[in-house]
């Protein structure tokens, strides 16, 4: 299944080792869920709970996979999209009544979106594609479960989880988070605060899977844990200067 949205960063280039990873026919609870691009890689062979605690996040992909058709429909109805309904939609879509037409909403800013963020970014015409409707149009929910958490700290809802073959953490950047505290993360961003998601994978007693874009400080962070280091056409390295993405395992 391809993802009709952008993620809040470049896609992910190390799905395969990921997959390699996994044992067959597994449970994964997957946080910070945005865009699926890492998830729904692993869809058929296993059972995913999709976590956000972001309700924009649930709501899109409630009535994405229920009713990807409409959603589409009227999206298609408001194209083409300009700068400045563009910008206009940023401030006002989560306004909007109707959780048909605040996904429809959804959909068309993260695609116009320099970031993929809906409440950031700027305008970006090139970066919507006809492909991504026909990819809402055909989405579908097969072994996927979307779960929304109430807990603002998303640590918390995955020390709840209970039963379950692996924890998946898909993170993107690592910032130092020097520059972030009491900056708003909108409606449709998580802040991870490293050195806690660090101290929760190091004390889980479950299978534990974080994905990141290669940062010195990572290194040495997990130094005592797994890394598989992966270039940046997706292969599995051993060289260092080459690795542009980790996979970090706690097993």
């Amino acid at each position: 299944m391809k993802s009709p949205i952008q993620p809040p960063h470049k896609p992910f280039r190390s799905t395969e080792a990921l997959k390699g990873l996994i044992a067959p026919k597994s449970v994964i609870h997957s946080f910070l869920f945005f865009s699926g691009t890492a998830e729904f890689t692993l869809l058929g062979d296993h059972f995913l709970v999709a976590h956000t605690n972001k309700y924009v996040i649930y709501e899109f992909w409630h009535f994405a996979l229920k009713e990807g058709p409409i959603i589409a429909l009227l999206a298609e109805q408001m194209l083409p999209l300009d700068r400045g309904s563009f910008y206009e939609l940023q401030e006002e879509w989560a306004k909007q009544k109707g959780p048909q037409m605040r996904s429809a909403f959804f959909f068309l800013l993260n695609r116009y979106s320099s970031t993929g963020r809906v409440t950031s970014g700027n305008f970006v015409k090139e970066n919507f594609s006809p492909l991504a409707i026909n990819s809402l149009k055909s989405l579908n929910s097969d072994h996927l479960y979307l779960q929304f958490d109430k807990e603002e700290d998303f640590l918390e809802s995955a020390r709840h989880v209970q039963e379950t073959d692996y924890l998946l953490f898909p993170v993107g950047y690592y910032t130092n988070n020097f520059f972030e505290h009491g900056k708003s993360s909108g409606y449709d961003g998580t802040k991870v605060y490293h050195k806690k998601l660090y101290e929760f994978f190091k004390n889980c007693d479950k299978k534990c899977i974080l994905m990141y874009f290669a940062h010195s400080a990572l290194f040495k962070m997990y130094k005592d844990h797994n890394i598989i280091m992966i270039n940046e056409w997706g292969k599995i390295t051993d060289k260092k200067e080459k690795c542009t993405e980790m996979i970090i395992a706690n097993f």
